[in-house]
């Protein structure tokens, strides 16, 4: 038996097993790595999924807070509009006035000058005048003091012609007076107006700011939402780059592996067909010397070939075959009795054809 080269053989076959199971962990240990990678890719397309529904749920938000502040700025806009235009209406009422009281003003200046001039009421310039006119015709008077007279009552008329002026002055004192306050009235209607408008236009502007202030708010959690989702996409991309090189690495190493399973393949085929050689030697070496062979030995015989019908066994050097025959071996006892008689085939006997005559 040639022990060493089976020992050099079993050596080379132990490097090849140690190099396949080297690279088969090898092999393992970045499948679990990219194993890992795919789970957290998969649980990040999860969160990504997540982040984009919540940002998009939160955009929808804003949009329909947008919308919604939009219409009440419309609305503020046509309260201011109203107001912008009753403040112009109050404006010309305040003109109106500033001219009327502008006129009562020039008006109380030409009155005071009448009543300097008229110096008393009219009652007293009347009963001035009847004195006048008395004096002047039941006392006998001198030329001179008859000129003096008729002055005086020229004087106290002129009087009272002042002081009816400044009575019809005053009297269109009054009524400018009365102009203004009703000019005031509708100032103060207007302005009431203006504050009511303003307070509805000011409500409207206050609810504008608090839906713009919540879009602000939802608008910030959309965009905290977006980096987020924009964050975990570079990731993801980056750890698909990662799974990409691992599988490039796993692809490599299984062409590796490949010669090295051949190699192997080939070394259990050597290492089988040693072994049946070796066991047809054995399983001959038994027929040869004792005739005994178990089930294995026959298997062994029968496959190889090296066994026919007749109990020859053919010898593997391609010598002459050994024929032990039956008479033989029946004078050396039961023991020895050949593995195949053909007295001890059993079955039915073949029937013999009709001829042709008999037909």
């Amino acid at each position: 038996m040639n022990r060493p080269h089976h020992r050099g053989t079993s050596l080379q076959r132990l490097e090849i097993m140690e190099e396949e199971s080297r690279l088969r962990k090898e092999i393992n240990l970045l499948r679990f790595k990219r194993q890992d990678l795919i789970s957290d890719i998969k649980q990040k397309r999860t969160m990504v999924g997540e982040f984009r529904e919540k940002r998009d749920t939160l955009n929808g938000e804003v949009k329909d807070l947008v919308a919604k502040g939009k219409e009440h700025i419309k609305a503020r806009n046509r309260f201011q509009s109203k107001v912008r235009k009753l403040k112009e209406q109050r404006s010309d009422l305040t003109k109106g006035i500033r001219r009327k009281a502008d006129m009562i003003r020039s008006r109380k200046e030409e009155r005071r000058k009448l009543n300097r001039e008229a110096r008393t009421s009219k009652e007293d310039i009347k009963a001035d005048f009847d004195a006048s006119l008395k004096t002047l015709f039941e006392m006998d008077l001198s030329l001179r003091d008859e000129v003096i007279m008729v002055e005086m009552i020229m004087d106290v008329q002129k009087r009272y012609l002042a002081r009816k002026s400044a009575d019809g002055v005053s009297d269109s004192i009054h009524e400018t007076w009365k102009g203004i306050k009703e000019i005031e009235d509708q100032a103060t209607n207007v302005t009431t107006e203006i504050i009511s408008l303003a307070t509805d236009g000011e409500k409207e502007h206050q609810a504008a700011m608090e839906l713009f202030d919540r879009k602000d708010e939802l608008g910030a959690q959309s965009q905290e939402f977006h980096e987020r989702y924009i964050g975990l996409t570079k990731e993801i991309r980056t750890t698909s780059r990662t799974i990409d090189g691992l599988s490039k690495e796993i692809d490599e190493l299984i062409r590796k592996i490949k010669p090295i399973q051949n190699r192997l393949d080939n070394a259990r085929i050597t290492r089988r067909d040693e072994q049946q050689l070796e066991q047809l030697k054995m399983a001959k070496d038994k027929m040869a010397t004792s005739g005994k062979i178990d089930l294995n030995d026959l298997r062994v015989l029968m496959e190889s070939k090296a066994l026919d019908l007749s109990g020859s066994v053919t010898k593997n050097d391609g010598g002459e075959k050994e024929h032990r025959s039956s008479d033989t071996k029946r004078a050396s006892g039961p023991e020895h009795r050949p593995m195949f008689d053909k007295k001890r085939r059993t079955g039915p006997k073949k029937k013999p054809r009709n001829s042709e005559a008999d037909g």
